[in-house]
């Protein structure tokens, strides 16, 4: 060993002048937590994302829900508002029959009353009109014939 070189200076850790294999592993790290950084927030912008979705979705489905009950509510209301008008129409043709009655009985009444007082007044006319004969005896009034005697 003669030209004064020692066996220590071949160790890599006694090499003197050269720092590349640390400059390059601490090149690696500072790359690789810039790596991960980047995939950190590219999760936190895809979970950012579907919760955006996630909630526009749900607003959508709320939307449509509550489109669909106030939908729901109109027919009702229809529903009711129709059934009053068919009620009102029901009570004015009741109302409407009722009095079409009343309307017959006074007119029946006025036409009895009047024809009293016509048979009143001719029967007061000597001669103006003979006095009507007494009503056909009905069925169960007539006088029983030969054939609904009892047989003896």
């Amino acid at each position: 060993m003669g030209s004064g070189v020692t066996p220590t200076s071949f160790r890599a850790d006694a090499r003197g002048g050269s720092s590349t294999p640390h400059s390059d592993t601490q090149h690696f790290r500072e790359e690789n937590g810039v790596l991960l950084e980047e995939m950190q927030r590219m999760r936190e912008e895809r979970e950012a994302e579907k919760l955006q979705s996630r909630r526009e979705r749900e607003e959508a489905l709320l939307e449509r829900q509550m489109e669909r009950e106030e939908a729901q509510k109109q027919r009702q209301m229809e529903r009711e508002e129709l059934q009053r008008q068919r009620e009102m129409e029901r009570e004015e043709a009741r109302r409407e029959r009722q009095q079409s009655f009343v309307e017959r009985d006074r007119m029946r009444d006025e036409m009895l009353e009047m024809r009293e007082t016509m048979n009143f007044l001719l029967s007061m006319i000597p001669g103006a009109r003979p006095p009507r004969p007494p009503a056909p005896p009905t069925r169960d009034d007539a006088p029983s014939t030969s054939d609904d005697a009892p047989r003896t």
